[in-house]
């Protein structure tokens, strides 16, 4: 697995064969496979509407909706998209199905810069999730997963992995502010790891599973081993300008 589609992310197919689509998701341009059972077709005109919209997103790890005609749960992790979302009867059509969702689950991405603080609080409730590669969800994230799923609840869509988000934002060379960014490199010098700067000297980050750490000048204090787990290469601010 190299990373997963949320609910209402839309997506292109650019292959088929008998189980398997290969798409490339509209949001960040990540290419990879999928099972064809897990998508929903549609048309092009609805494809170009909802790429347009200013979706509604769910907020909480975990939020329980329902699928109406069936009159069944469907859980729905933080990041899920939810598109058409009626206020007065707290309904959404979404592919010719009716879904009703928990309105104090949901939240309107911003159309102004989030605040650090936003960006931190929505992070926190990802505390002790484990770790997965390629996940995106409380049920297992990665480093790059967790920066990607919780700014993208916050308004500010970022690419996929650490060394792609390193490329975004602008760099900060003063006083480091609550929800930058500080990417960790690895021997070779590459960008291998991202967290959230709480403040100058504490870091939330997905690493085993998503906790807090001290963080300074050299990089991530283990809280377990008091040793220096990973290199500090950059700290970049994205969530005021991309």
């Amino acid at each position: 697995m190299t990373t997963q589609l949320l609910f209402g992310e839309i997506f292109v197919v650019l292959e088929k064969n008998d189980k398997w689509l290969y798409i490339k998701n509209k949001a960040d341009d990540y290419e990879g496979w999928i099972d064809r059972k897990m998508a929903t077709e549609i048309s092009a005109e609805n494809f170009a509407f909802l790429a347009t919209q200013t979706a509604i997103c769910i907020f909480k790890p975990v939020a329980e909706c329902l699928i109406k005609s069936r009159n069944e749960t469907l859980l729905l992790p933080a990041g899920s998209l939810i598109h058409s979302y009626s206020n007065e009867t707290l309904m959404s059509e979404i592919a010719g199905e009716t879904y009703i969702f928990p309105p104090d689950s949901l939240m309107k991405r911003g159309q102004q810069p989030p605040s650090g603080n936003l960006i931190v609080s929505i992070a926190k409730s990802f505390l002790n999730a484990p770790y997965l590669w390629g996940g995106k969800t409380v049920f297992g994230i990665d480093c790059s997963g967790l920066v990607q799923t919780v700014f993208s609840i916050c308004g500010v869509q970022l690419p996929r992995n650490a060394s792609q988000q390193a490329g975004c934002g602008e760099i900060v060379t003063s006083l480091a502010e609550t929800g930058d960014l500080a990417f960790f490199e690895n021997a070779d010098g590459k960008i291998t790891h991202v967290g959230i700067l709480i403040d100058n000297e504490t870091i939330i980050h997905s690493s085993g599973k998503v906790k807090i750490e001290k963080i300074n000048n050299l990089g991530i204090i283990s809280q377990d081993t008091n040793e220096c787990t990973h290199k500090l290469k950059i700290i970049k601010r994205c969530h005021k300008k991309i």
